[in-house]
């Protein structure tokens, strides 16, 4: 009998793994974060959308994406269930502990929205809102200290939703967001802070087979102009 039940549990396993198709990239997104990963017209669009399938193509790899909440994507990498995160998610120290990053492949600077009627020249004194889990939630506990007014919600959709009730004074995100927030919603103003100390880069679990594998494909599609091309399509053209 309990020759069986091993015999079983291995055949079991054995079946999980041949599910797993090794060919397929499966891409962890958070699509709240415009002009890199976002919902159109129930399709999902952006930057990071188009650099997955374009990196799909130079390893001859399939891409599946898999949307979630910002703050659960590494979770998601860390039980396998995804093989990598794009989702502007930066290489912080902390991160580092965990996992590892590809080459970085976008430099971000970090901004702050505001309604129009509210000018906020100064992020002192007023209420902040950062993504839960976010290189913005980390940024602003360690400028302003924890005994300031920072306000985490899940997605930056709920954050700018806040902000627009009047709950939260601002919402502290990337260049390229407010410049996409701002567009979409002309009632809304930004400005820069400055850049974050590591840009973009792709998470993946540490020892994974596929970051140099990865890298290779980011500095190909660089000598293409493919990056270009897509800076030009999404963060040029697009939040202008």
């Amino acid at each position: 009998m309990k020759k069986l039940m091993l015999l079983g549990l291995f055949l079991g396993l054995s079946a999980c793994q041949k599910d797993k198709d090794e060919n397929v990239i499966r891409v962890g997104m958070s699509a709240d974060y415009p002009p890199f990963e976002y919902m159109e017209k129930g399709k999902l669009v952006g930057f990071d959308v188009d650099l997955a399938e374009y990196i799909g193509k130079e390893l001859n790899m399939e891409i599946e994406f898999k949307e979630m909440s910002f703050n659960s994507l590494i979770p998601a990498l860390q039980k396998d269930h995804i093989d990598i995160v794009m989702a502007g998610m930066t290489a912080t120290e902390e991160r580092l502990k965990e996992i590892d990053f590809s080459d970085i492949y976008f430099n971000d600077q970090l901004a702050y929205i505001f309604r129009k009627d509210k000018q906020v020249d100064s992020l002192e004194n007023h209420s902040m809102g950062v993504q839960l889990s976010s290189t913005m939630e980390v940024w602003a506990k360690k400028k302003f200290g924890d005994a300031a007014n920072i306000v985490p919600l899940d997605s930056n959709n709920m954050l700018v939703e806040a902000l627009k009730t009047g709950k939260i004074d601002t919402v502290i995100i990337s260049e390229p967001q407010a410049k996409a927030f701002t567009k979409a919603n002309p009632n809304l103003g930004y400005k820069i802070i400055g850049f974050i100390d590591n840009g973009c880069g792709i998470a993946m679990r540490k020892q994974s087979p596929l970051k140099e594998k990865i890298n290779v494909a980011l500095k190909n599609l660089k000598e293409k102009k493919v990056m270009d091309e897509l800076t030009k399509k999404w963060i040029d053209t697009n939040v202008q």
